[in-house]
């Protein structure tokens, strides 16, 4: 069934405008009860009714509703009633919701050795929020997507899309998708960035993205690099409490 004549509107709007006098339903069809007591408009026309529709080519005119209430307005002129639009969250919006940082591990921690991998992994959950914008219920969803690096040594890494995973302590020190060597002995405090992609929902309706993605700090870790030394001995520690390595 084709849609009436659209009112232009802006080509990514989620939502298609059309005008059709009071007493047509969103076919254009008119209703001969409605005429007989419908009000005019001073010259004499009929009052204008705004119906809106999903902007999509394969919507059906009868899922269209009414915007607003019957009014009079020139066909040329319309007046689109933007307040009745649903809301749209933004990035500042989804920033603001107060999104659990990833929490950060590092193997081996709190001390490891200097050139050896340490595994570097990211803890963080989708997670969701009930919120009210201009009236209407929304919810909305946050879901971890890519990660920064910086391993407080002037390296950084990122953004990646491996959270990274826990590994065996018999495999600590050894090179994974997520490892950093220090070439250096030091504290070094190392700060995640996790990247969350949004969608929101207006009561119930369908999922849609938010353009950009809320950058979500987690807290410093501090880890310190050690130089390890070995030498021969001639005695165990409990032959020499003050030998060296005891």
């Amino acid at each position: 069934m084709p849609l009436p004549p659209a009112i232009p509107t802006e080509p990514d709007s989620k939502y298609r405008y059309w005008e059709a006098i009071e007493c047509s339903d969103a076919n254009g069809d008119l209703n001969p009860v409605c005429l007989g007591t419908a009000s005019t408009c001073d010259d004499g026309t009929a009052r204008l009714q705004t119906w809106r529709i999903l902007n999509r080519p394969d919507q059906d005119p009868r899922t269209a509703t009414k915007i607003g209430a019957p009014r009079c307005a020139a066909p040329d002129d319309p007046q689109l009633p933007r307040a009745d639009e649903d809301p749209v969250v933004t990035l500042k919006d989804f920033q603001r919701l107060g999104i659990i940082s990833s929490k950060v591990s590092i193997q081996p921690r709190p001390h490891t050795l200097i050139r050896a991998h340490n595994n570097f992994y990211a803890t963080a959950e989708t997670q969701n929020f009930d919120i009210t914008l201009i009236g209407k219920a929304v919810k909305v969803r946050a879901t971890p997507g890519s990660y920064t690096w910086n391993y407080g040594d002037g390296t950084t890494r990122g953004p990646i899309t491996e959270a990274g995973t826990p590994v065996h302590e018999t495999h600590w020190g050894e090179e994974t998708a997520t490892s950093y060597a220090y070439l250096e002995t030091g504290d070094y405090n190392v700060q995640l960035t996790t990247f969350f992609r949004g969608e929101f929902s207006v009561e119930g309706g369908p999922w849609q993205a938010i353009r950009g993605q809320a950058q979500v700090a987690s807290e410093p870790v501090t880890l310190s690099v050690w130089r390890s030394e070995s030498r021969n001995v001639s005695e165990t520690c409990a032959e020499n409490p003050e030998g060296w390595g005891c």
